[in-house]
């Protein structure tokens, strides 16, 4: 049975807590903030200076004091009430020509702090419960997969976690439900329920719409086991709110048709490393998607096509995905990925690349899964 959940406490935790950051990257924020601080006093004599020198008159004075103003009250905005992104990121993106920025609709008017509500994967380092299974086969890797193609009928489709930092209970769900599928034949269809972890899973330091680690969602599937959407179906996105679990108790679901079924991970462990790129490709191709966990900064939220590599904005949070592929355009490596933030998120309806081979954004260093437990599929 699930234990019961208790209220999701009020999100003020700092970037420190979330555990994505390191100490370049903070060592960078806080020079940036102390530049932009001690630049404003050097600006202000500029203007005056300026303003002077062109009419020495009460007009020339009063442009000076205004300008002034208007500077004061930028440079005093809090960070995190700025857009996530803007014209100028997308600008400075694109003159890479690297991959295609675009000032995105479902991003442009929204300030850093709404954007991080997003990333809910904590990312410090967590040990495997068990040891991946060595692959089945010594064939080849090819030089491109997409488990789609693999397995057209066993991937299912994009999801949208919405207002609620439940990435990590969506790459959770997403990915052994696929291996559900794929494992049984398809004889087991079913799609998981993420609100299941969101609400229920919090014995262990996974914190629902705050955040979760992506390890400990395997490690609860597997000795919990987790319900489908259809009998508890996703809410946390509409609010923001954790919820208290609903599966306390009673045999009948949340959503009022039916009773509790629960499935279970039979195992939950760390999918190869950063100098075994192979071993990850092998896990993918043999058993299915797995779930990967890597820092996101600013500019991911302006991504619109083309192979993703950090190149503007500063740090934002942690964010958990579903890895299904691999493969190489215009000579860059890459990894293939589902995100969760709808099918009309960038122009591949959902998906998106990540450079592979060169451990972009810690990408290839947080990857987990687990197998589908075909012989624990059981009415509580």
């Amino acid at each position: 049975m699930h234990s019961a959940s208790i209220e999701s406490p009020k999100r003020n935790r700092k970037m420190s807590d979330v555990g994505v950051g390191s100490s370049s990257s903070s060592s960078s924020s806080s020079s940036s903030s102390s530049s932009s601080s001690s630049s404003f006093p050097i600006t202000c004599t500029i203007v005056t200076r300026l303003a002077r020198a062109f009419h020495n008159t009460l007009a020339s004075t009063m442009f000076a004091l205004v300008l002034t103003a208007l500077l004061a009250t930028s440079l005093s905005a809090p960070l995190d009430d700025l857009p996530i992104i803007d014209q100028s990121l997308v600008d400075e993106v694109n003159s890479h020509n690297r991959w295609k920025a675009d000032l995105s609709e479902q991003f442009r008017n929204m300030t850093i702090r709404e954007a991080r509500r997003l990333c809910g994967a904590f990312l410090q380092a967590e040990p495997s419960e068990d040891v991946m299974p060595k692959p089945l086969s010594d064939d080849p890797v090819p030089a491109a997969f997409d488990a789609r193609q693999k397995w057209p009928n066993s991937i299912h489709p994009i999801r949208n976690q919405a207002d609620c930092g439940s990435c990590w209970a969506f790459a959770a769900t997403e990915s052994l439900s696929d291996r559900f599928a794929i494992q049984s034949n398809n004889s087991v269809e079913v799609v998981l329920s993420p609100q299941d972890l969101v609400s229920c899973d919090n014995s262990d330091g996974d914190e629902g719409c705050m955040g979760g680690f992506p390890i400990r969602a395997w490690k609860y599937m597997k000795s919990t086991g987790v319900v489908a959407d259809s009998c508890y179906p996703y809410s946390s996105g509409t609010d923001d709110e954790t919820g208290q679990c609903l599966l306390t108790g009673s045999k009948d679901c949340p959503s009022g048709s039916g009773q509790v079924k629960l499935y279970k991970a039979a195992s939950a462990y760390s999918v190869g490393s950063t100098s075994d790129i192979e071993a990850i490709q092998r896990e993918i191709m043999t058993n299915g998607p797995v779930e990967a966990a890597f820092q996101v900064y600013q500019d991911f939220y302006a991504y619109r096509k083309g192979v993703y590599e950090h190149l503007s904005g500063s740090l934002v949070g942690g964010h958990a995905v579903k890895v299904v592929g691999w493969g190489t355009q215009d000579g860059v490596d890459f990894w293939l990925v589902a995100n969760s933030w709808g099918s009309s998120w960038a122009d591949l309806e959902g998906y998106f690349m990540i450079r592979r081979g060169t451990n972009e954004c810690q990408f290839e260093s947080q990857m987990v899964a687990g197998l589908a437990d075909l012989n624990d599929v059981y009415v509580d």
